[in-house]
């Protein structure tokens, strides 16, 4: 989807695990980014995408323990393809009751318990957000369970800091990228729906989304509702889209074609193989179709005449001479010399006058028998 440079993609709880390997659309927010987009990202129970962070340059970003500033995870060494809900659900336990097993999270889930939650108050700052400065007082994240940031050696152009006893914990950090900026908001369960309820988080949500904004898209894209988890996606994509049409087209004809029981009823079709009979006689009817090719024929079938009995009477040199095969054959057989005399006129007589395939047939029998 094509964004203007005014508007605000919301990546909230995306799963980090199809989010890193997207190389070529994390360079794309990039750019986005650069043009004057405003990008806001929230990771569920403060486990980042690495391949986001190196993409924006957020390497030195650290999520704590809101409560003593203790880091969550150790990441280094990690990959994206690392991160799974049980991972999650193991370290949030690290934060509660240590015999807390996972029937105790289901049954919470299921008897629909609220979860209780802790107000915090806002500390202003020469690096706060401005249009939170005077709307924004209160915090409430869940109990014992907050998350924090630490920026390190970064430059974030605004923070939203919380008073936590005595000390000062960032939950909100705004970086600039060109003409735009990147939002990384600690703690996703700000946008939780009961969340929104609580002291003044859904005017921090507002703020944070929609300020001098022309629009604000959730992109769900990164939550598994893709091509790889919702097959029906492609019909929303309109080169896809055509593209499944017709491969479902084509296997539907193809399918109407070969089975008799739902399309055309084919004829068997009869084995039309010929034998080297039926194909000598096809071909001699061609050859015998007009007298110019009968003709043709009989001077051919004349030249092999002379060219085989030459071979027969062993003439060098002078094998296709009418003259030197009479020679030989009046001093070595004067029989197959009237033979092959009468033989030699049928050949002139049917060059010039034309025969039948009969008479040829008995014609070449005769030079057969003469070269016996």
């Amino acid at each position: 989807v094509e964004l203007s440079p005014d508007s605000t993609l919301a990546l909230i709880g995306p799963d980090v695990a199809l989010l890193g390997p997207e190389k070529g659309a994390l360079q794309g927010m990039k750019e986005w980014v650069n043009n004057g987009g405003r990008l806001v990202v929230g990771f569920v129970a403060g486990w980042p995408s690495l391949g986001f962070l190196e993409t924006f340059s957020l390497e030195e970003i650290q999520f704590v323990d809101l409560a003593d500033g203790e880091q969550l995870y150790d990441l280094e060494g990690m990959t994206d393809q690392a991160a799974n809900i049980g991972r999650f659900i193991a370290e949030q336990r690290r934060w509660g009751e240590d015999d807390r097993a996972l029937e105790d999270d289901l049954a919470e889930i299921m008897t629909n318990r609220l979860p209780e939650y802790t107000e915090y108050a806002v500390a202003a700052g020469m690096e706060s957000f401005p249009s939170l400065t005077d709307a924004v007082n209160l915090i409430a994240l869940p109990k014992d369970r907050g998350i924090g940031l630490d920026v390190g050696e970064t430059q974030p152009a605004s923070l939203l800091n919380v008073q936590v006893d005595d000390e000062i914990r960032t939950l909100v950090a705004e970086f600039q990228h060109g003409r735009g900026s990147v939002i990384l908001v600690s703690d996703v369960s700000l946008f939780h729906n009961y969340s929104l309820l609580q002291a003044d988080n859904s005017v921090l949500a507002v703020n944070l989304l929609s300020e001098d904004r022309s629009g604000v898209v959730f992109d769900e894209f990164y939550h598994g509702l893709a091509i790889r988890g919702n097959p029906i996606w492609i019909f929303a994509q309109p080169g896809y889209r055509i593209l499944t049409l017709l491969l479902l087209l084509t296997v539907g004809l193809y399918l109407w074609y070969a089975m008799p029981a739902f399309g055309i009823i084919h004829p068997p079709k009869p084995n039309h193989r010929r034998s080297l009979e039926l194909y000598l006689e096809s071909v001699s009817r061609l050859l015998l179709k007009t007298k110019q090719q009968q003709r043709r024929l009989v001077a051919e079938a004349e030249q092999a005449f002379l060219w085989k009995m030459a071979r027969h009477l062993q003439l060098p040199g002078e094998r296709h001479q009418d003259q030197a095969i009479r020679v030989r054959l009046e001093r070595r057989a004067p029989d197959e010399l009237r033979e092959y005399e009468s033989v030699m006129n049928e050949f002139q007589n049917y060059r010039q006058s034309g025969c039948s395939s009969k008479e040829l047939l008995e014609l070449l029998q005769r030079s057969h028998r003469c070269l016996s």
